[in-house]
């Protein structure tokens, strides 16, 4: 409660503030062209260091999910590819992503940075890159006013209206 409870005529006004921080997440799945060495001909996001020495790639074929499947194909064709994921899908490219093939060069950042997968799309060497970014999308508001008595609660989120003639909410009958 923002206050205490006032006295209005028979019965009690009081005032309910409600805030929430909201969290935005977007994820971004980009596939590069990728050297004999591994290394993304496009980009240089990453260091030669960061990646394996000799990775082990997986065959397109192995890929079920279409968008995916698309992005990775469009990547060998153009050298470069980027997709956004639905941020109510993010859980699901990260779960396919750590379910590849065990024999895959998985590269997972240590501090919870993006996730890296080599696939071999008909011949092409690609790097798939898997992002979440998270943001504030800022604060989130509401006042919320009741009118409480012995008999009726009513409430209204509009502070220009008396929350007396606000919405019922419960009512009971005197004994």
């Amino acid at each position: 409660m923002e206050q205490e409870p006032k006295r209005a005529a028979d019965g009690y006004q009081l005032t309910l503030v409600v805030s929430a921080s909201i969290i935005q997440a977007a994820g971004s799945l980009d596939a590069y062209e990728v050297d004999s060495d591994g290394i993304p001909k496009i980009t240089n996001r990453l260091e030669s260091s960061d990646l394996p020495d000799d990775p082990t790639y997986i065959p397109i074929e192995e890929v079920e999910d279409r968008l995916l499947y698309r992005l990775l194909e469009s990547a060998a064709v153009n050298r470069v590819e980027t997709d956004s994921v639905d941020d109510s899908k993010i859980e699901q490219y990260s779960e396919l992503i750590a379910t590849l093939s065990p024999d895959a060069s998985i590269i997972e950042s240590p501090s919870g940075g993006p996730e890296y997968a080599y696939f071999d799309v008909g011949g092409t060497p690609v790097l798939l890159e898997f992002r979440i970014a998270t943001s504030d999308g800022g604060l989130w508001g509401e006042e919320i006013l009741y009118y409480v008595t012995e008999y009726v609660v009513r409430r209204t989120e509009s502070p220009d209206s008396s929350p007396k003639n606000g919405k019922l909410i419960e009512c009971r009958f005197p004994e």
